[in-house]
């Protein structure tokens, strides 16, 4: 089974080497790729992308022409991707590679698995932001309401095939994953600390989030905008 493993990037020149290091030491013997979304880094991550993907055939990246957000790096990388089964996870070295396995273990049975966190190490606000989309996908959607959403996710190809087929002015993952599909699954794993830099995450950016989860995702679906979601300068 062949595994894409899709990384949204934005200025972390500091963790992307070492995440690239260990993921490919995770998926050794299987079939994969590595494709990495920079959305506006102003950083050197652009640079030793290239580097790293001139090095190694299995990394391939997406570079966008300015900032759009991760949710609309990581749906671009979904729709680059080739793989039968399809891991997200964040640039920060926050998600650990080596819990991918039993991600991919899972996948044979459901087709979206959410690795969530069991004790996250954030502040109040990031905490609470969480909360609230919990609460907030509850009233929105028919789910289980055991289930918790997070970044760190596999997906299978049918389930990603659907979602990337969607025409919306705001795309967020979980939600298109839970719209699409009832049979998804939420394990629990040790997340680590950032070991560089701060979160680009906000108190004003996550209720800025929530508003457009429920504009988008609520009863005013289906809603459209001339907008592109990105727009890709450069690709391999």
């Amino acid at each position: 089974m062949k595994v894409s493993v899709v990384i949204p990037v934005y200025n972390s020149e500091k963790s992307i080497a070492e995440l690239s290091r260990r993921l490919m030491k995770t998926l050794e013997g299987e079939a994969f790729e590595i494709i990495m979304v920079d959305d506006g880094s102003s950083d050197g991550s652009r640079a030793l992308i290239k580097t790293l993907a001139g090095g190694h055939g299995e990394i391939r990246y997406i570079f966008f022409d300015r900032n759009y957000g991760q949710q609309a790096a990581i749906f671009a990388g979904l729709r680059k991707s080739s793989g039968e089964a399809v891991i997200t996870l964040d640039d920060d070295l926050q998600h650990a590679p080596e819990d991918i396995p039993m991600i991919l273990a899972l996948l044979e049975e459901y087709e979206g698995v959410f690795a969530f966190p069991e004790m996250k190490p954030h502040s109040g606000y990031r905490k609470l932001g969480s909360w609230m989309t919990h609460r907030l996908f509850n009233r929105l959607f028919s789910k289980d309401k055991g289930l918790r959403i997070s970044s760190f996710r596999g997906i299978r190809r049918a389930l990603v095939d659907k979602m990337i087929a969607e025409e919306t002015a705001f795309v967020y993952i979980s939600a298109l994953m839970i719209r699409h599909s009832h049979r998804l699954k939420t394990i629990y794993h040790q997340q680590h600390q950032r070991k560089h830099g701060d979160s680009n995450y906000s108190f004003k950016k996550l209720l800025a989030l929530y508003l457009k989860i429920l504009i988008h995702y609520g009863p005013l679906r289906g809603m459209k905008s001339s907008r592109p979601l990105y727009r890709i300068i450069e690709e391999n």
